[in-house]
């Protein structure tokens, strides 16, 4: 099941989430710490405000950030500095010619003011996205810019009593809202840009916070694509997403004991077969000498994972996939006394599957006699051939 995002799970499992949205025992420890940490940040910084929360595909930045939503709310009752939060997956709305409604109903919605001040508000942003598709069919008309003015007065003063109303809003609520604009380097160019543009111009409204969680680099390269011109050439070498983006935080990198919290719960002594250090010796699950064998391989494969720097989400993929490696050819790769033997033919498996980079040292096996070099080299390829 995945489990990345909460807002996407049963009503029942969701409820798990609200009442404790990091569990100590899933993905990665140490994320309730760097929430915490998050807050306070937050917290100190003024608004109106945009920050990137930075991290490439598959490193947890749904998981983090969806939790971090129902860990605000979760403290609002214990803090009386009230940080309100807004989660709104924008992948899910590219389809929208554009993203002002979709934002503002988001936010309108989940803020749920007073009937009188929502339907006001309703009023405003209705107003001004009519303002958006007239203004644009006009200006496709090559009609003569003194046309365009009364128009472009009237869309500036529905804007501001929009934003006004918002700002009214957030408010009633508390000192400051998140809003965070998730899986923006998913959706289509042109959108993921008009995004950027959008909340620029329409929701720079003090007391908004916005957190856009996306790759920078990436995003630099979706504004390339979208205006055919390398960033580096905008603003005299300031690129084009910085006009947008006042800070990021880098969800913490992933370490080596991040990885192996990750193996634990997918290689461990209940679903690996029992050891056999020595042949014709079966050893009993539990035993010390099965146990630490079982570590061994644990932290080499942890170790091997690092060096790659692999998603989380590709390590939970690879974790599985050398499970049902091991169950399935266990004389091959498991049952042997050749210490770092299991992870060498693993590692040499995944990059023949091009999952692991060739420029990865494979984990070098133990030999107890000089001849078993060759003996075990020679039979490499053959035991590759069967796990493929």
């Amino acid at each position: 099941m995945d489990i990345s995002n909460i807002y996407n799970l049963s009503e029942e499992l969701f409820e798990k989430y609200q009442e404790n949205p990091f569990p100590d025992d899933e993905i990665r420890p140490g994320l309730q710490e760097f929430a915490k940490k998050f807050k306070e940040e937050i917290a100190a910084l003024p608004t109106p405000y945009v920050m990137a929360l930075e991290g490439g595909y598959g490193t947890g930045k749904t998981y983090f950030i969806t939790r971090f939503c129902e860990y605000l709310k979760n403290i609002n009752s214990e803090d009386d500095e009230s940080i309100f939060s807004i989660y709104l997956n924008l992948w899910e709305h590219d389809y929208v010619a554009d993203p002002f409604p979709v934002i503002a109903s988001q936010i309108i919605s989940t803020l749920n003011p007073g009937k009188d001040l929502q339907d006001s508000v309703k009023e405003k942003a209705v107003k001004v996205t009519k303002n958006l598709i007239k203004l644009g069919a006009k200006m496709f008309g090559n009609l003569d810019i003194s046309e365009l003015l009364p128009d472009l007065e009237q869309d500036k003063k529905d804007l501001s009593e929009f934003k006004q109303e918002i700002q009214r809003i957030i408010a009633e609520k508390g000192k400051k809202v998140v809003l965070v604009v998730d899986e923006l380097d998913r959706c289509k160019p042109d959108y993921a840009v008009k995004t950027l543009e959008t909340i620029k111009h329409f929701f720079d409204i003090d007391g908004l916070f916005v957190i856009l969680t996306t790759k920078l680099d990436f995003m630099d390269n979706i504004c390339e694509a979208y205006y055919g011109h390398p960033n580096c050439e905008i603003n005299m070498g300031e690129g084009y997403i910085q006009k947008f983006v006042q800070s990021k935080k880098i969800l913490n990198p992933t370490s080596t004991e991040d990885y192996l919290f990750i193996i634990n719960g997918i290689l461990n002594k209940d679903t690996l077969p029992v050891r056999m250090p020595n042949f014709g010796q079966v050893l009993e699950r539990d035993c010390r000498e099965n146990l630490s064998a079982i570590d061994a391989f644990k932290n080499n494969m942890a170790e091997l994972f690092n060096s790659a720097q692999f998603s989380i989400r590709k390590t939970i993929d690879v974790c599985k996939e050398v499970l049902n490696l091991i169950k399935s050819h266990k004389e091959e790769i498991w049952e042997r006394k050749l210490y770092k033997y299991p992870e060498f033919i693993i590692s040499r498996y995944l990059k023949v599957k091009h999952i692991l980079p060739d420029k990865i040292s494979d984990p070098e096996v133990r030999y107890e006699y000089p001849d078993q070099s060759e003996y075990i080299n020679r039979g490499v390829d053959n035991v590759l051939k069967k796990l493929l």
